[in-house]
């Protein structure tokens, strides 16, 4: 009789317990409650531990909901290996890569944030949340998800004169032949473009005296080389693009020292960021047309041709 009542007070204790604390159930099998599809969203961050390599898991934000509005994504594989295409080297993670290869490396431990932010499409299933839940957002099945490689920019005509020189042009789209529209600067870059100093170089020039400093701004960061790139006017509605040496130059210390941070930025930014170094390329003679607000600048050697505004 003793052992029956110790057998019963067990199975009691134990069927209260699990009335009051919800069983932890598999986002995958658990209640699908709406289905998405090919909608816009931000790849992004949630903290639930401390520790960089697996404290970290990935939340969707989605672009064009009425509220702000997360997704946690349970399982990061599909999302580990899109980083690995999307990324110059790869996330070099295919798990737990949200806080070594998104969080560090491409947000720079959380310095980029908003629209610098990965931009994606994506469709999967929104699961019921779960009482012992620790993340933030709905919890969800990710089915697919793609890059949006550009994103439109537009802009108003000025009715200023503006100069080319000490302006900042925001590249507004790549252009072909007719000035057609060929695409638009990658989404994670939005504000790429040029600045033309007006200041000449002073003694660095080989052979252009009156060659003045220009600069490409964007995500992409360089060293300055011992050789770098000048601009002079070589007629009307041209600019001569020449090397100048700098004789105080010196090679990174240590040896090892970062030169540039390709490997921190997607593909599409890398891409966009070659295409303009095509049109301001060394030893080229390119076509410029300037007006009002609008800048547009031709290489008719490479062929690659853009049109830039002063916000």
């Amino acid at each position: 009789m003793k052992r029956l009542f110790s057998y019963f007070l067990f199975f009691l204790i134990f069927s209260c317990e699990d009335k009051e604390t919800p069983l932890w159930v598999e986002i995958e099998d658990r209640e699908t409650i709406a289905e998405i599809n090919n909608v816009r969203a931000f790849i992004d961050v949630e903290q639930i531990g401390e520790s960089l390599d697996s404290g970290f898991v990935f939340r969707l934000e989605l672009m064009d909901s009425p509220t702000l509005q997360f997704l946690h994504v349970g399982d990061d594989r599909m999302i580990c290996s899109f980083l690995n295409e999307q990324m110059m080297f790869g996330s070099t993670r295919t798990v737990n890569c949200a806080g070594i290869a998104y969080y560090n490396r491409y947000l720079g431990n959380g310095f980029k944030t908003g629209n610098y932010r990965m931009h994606v499409n994506i469709s999967g299933q929104i699961k019921k949340r779960n009482a012992k839940d620790i993340f933030t957002g709905e919890p969800f099945v990710l089915e697919s998800i793609t890059k949006i490689p550009t994103c439109p920019i537009s802009f108003d005509i000025k009715n200023i004169n503006s100069t080319l020189e000490n302006n900042f042009w925001q590249l507004q789209a790549f252009l072909n032949e007719n000035g057609e529209i060929l695409s638009y600067p990658t989404c994670e870059d939005p504000e790429i473009g040029v600045f033309f100093y007006d200041s000449l170089v002073q003694g660095f020039p080989i052979d252009v005296p009156e060659a003045k400093t220009f600069e490409i701004l964007t995500e992409v960061w360089t060293r300055i080389p011992q050789l770098f790139n000048v601009y002079s006017f070589d007629g009307e509605g041209k600019i001569k693009i020449s090397a100048a040496f700098n004789p105080s130059w010196m090679p990174p210390r240590p040896a090892t020292a970062q030169t540039t941070n390709f490997s921190n930025l997607t593909v599409d930014i890398k891409n966009k960021y070659d295409s303009l170094n095509l049109i301001l390329r060394s030893s080229a003679v390119i076509e410029y047309s300037l007006n009002q607000n609008v800048l547009e600048l031709n290489n008719p050697e490479t062929k690659v041709r853009a049109r830039f505004f002063n916000p």
